[in-house]
């Protein structure tokens, strides 16, 4: 299925089901930042609501996405429900709703309501999204996303990236492209205060460090450009370890 294709399915899908309460849909991740390719991305973004959903509607919600998942990018959708009022206040432990990954796609089918039972449970990684949302955002329905999405201070989104970057060493042998350009767009928010998709990232990367050995980095554009998978080897744990050197990171 074409993106275009797909996200209107997927905002008919939630104004159908959420009515009155959805305030809006919004894009981040490569679909925002530029990037996006259905071979390699995945598929991010963010239903903000006024009220809460009914457990028959977050129900309706995740057996839609999973119905909607095989025709959509290779690496999945994922998706968070959150109260317009918890956008406006961002913290580190942020409430949600309901989320959807490619990771709870087994669960969704076959105990779905273990999903739906939410309170208390909050996600570490919703204050980098929303700042992505407010600042590179799309907004697929409802107001534009700096209307709902208060700013994230940098301390706070370098806390929400970080606690994932720094799990990067053993993630590099499943997908080397990513966690290399992932923390060239890092350092490039580090030191310049952008935000950038991966492979802006690694382009910067390459403009702007002095790379001892930059083969390996620009083998990952050319994988994230090509949708293709890329292999971890001595050369890419090097860069990965320089990188991680850069950002401060043990």
């Amino acid at each position: 299925m074409e993106l275009q294709e797909l996200l209107d399915q997927i905002t008919r899908e939630y104004r159908a089901v959420l009515g009155r309460k959805l305030r809006g849909l919004y894009l981040h991740g490569s679909a925002a930042l530029g990037g996006f390719h259905p071979g390699r991305s995945d598929l991010d973004f963010l239903a903000v609501v006024d009220r809460p959903p009914h457990i028959c509607e977050k129900l309706r919600l995740l057996g839609f996405l999973c119905a909607l998942s095989p025709q959509g990018p290779k690496k999945g959708i994922e998706m968070s429900v959150v109260l317009a009022s918890v956008c406006q206040r961002p913290v580190l432990d942020m409430p949600f709703e309901l989320h959807y990954s490619p990771m709870w796609r087994e669960l969704s089918e076959s105990d779905p309501l273990r999903l739906c039972i939410t309170v208390g449970r909050t996600d570490l990684d919703l204050p980098a999204h929303f700042r992505v949302a407010r600042e590179r955002g799309k907004a697929l329905f409802g107001p534009p996303p700096d209307e709902i999405f208060a700013p994230v201070p940098d301390g706070l989104y370098r806390e929400s990236v970080y606690l994932d970057l720094r799990a990067s060493r053993e993630e590099l042998g499943g997908d080397a492209a990513s966690v290399l350009l992932n923390l060239c767009r890092t350092l490039a928010f580090e030191r310049e205060g952008l935000l950038l998709s991966k492979a802006g990232g690694g382009e910067w990367a390459l403009n702007n460090l002095g790379l001892r050995d930059p083969a390996p980095l620009r083998r990952a554009l050319d994988c994230c450009i090509g949708g293709l998978p890329m292999e971890a080897d001595f050369a890419c744990e090097q860069l990965c370890g320089e990188l991680m050197g850069l950002l401060g990171i043990e």
